[in-house]
């Protein structure tokens, strides 16, 4: 079995020093632009998500919700609390061995993408590619696409293959 994971960091948010709780902070202009770019690339380039799954938390939420708008055919975005500021890299990782063994479990070719933070979703790269060190960075509204061949296997997931990751300005 072979699927297609997409990691999106969310999109450029209101600054910590605005004095919000980091899970208030919303998106700003130049985040909703970089949501609408993204959502442009995917359709571009036949990148149509079969399970959009996202931090509850309002910015990643927000940058789901746009991708869903502005890309036709998308799913409506499913909240996902293992995509949370709240979470580790480790949680992600159970959270993504879950999706084998759900009520919904994934099929093969499927393309799931996942909106979250930092640093969780550079360490869960990390995990995914077989390393303990950080290897790519995730910029805000970049999209990262793995390719993994076979089904977690607990205790021990599969090396993912990096295919690409793009930083969102090379996406226009």
């Amino acid at each position: 079995m072979s699927i297609s994971l997409f990691i999106l960091r969310h999109a450029t948010a209101q600054d910590h020093a605005a004095g919000l709780p980091d899970d208030d902070r919303a998106l700003v202009a130049k985040g909703e632009k970089q949501s609408r770019d993204v959502a442009r690339f995917c359709a571009q380039h036949g990148l149509l998500p079969e399970r959009l799954l996202s931090s509850p938390v309002r910015r990643a939420w927000q940058t789901a919700t746009l991708l869903h708008e502005q890309l036709p055919d998308c799913p409506a975005p499913q909240a996902t609390l293992w995509l949370s500021t709240r979470t580790d890299a480790t949680q992600i990782q159970q959270g993504l061995a879950g999706l084998w063994q759900g009520p919904a479990p994934v099929r093969d070719g499927e393309r799931i993408f996942l909106v979250g933070h930092e640093p969780h979703l550079s360490h869960t790269l990390a995990l995914l590619l077989g390393s303990e060190r950080l290897q790519v960075e995730v910029k805000k509204a970049s999209l990262t696409h793995l390719a993994i061949d076979s089904s977690p296997a607990q205790p021990r997931w599969p090396a993912a293959r990096l295919c690409w990751s793009l930083p969102c300005a090379l996406m226009r």
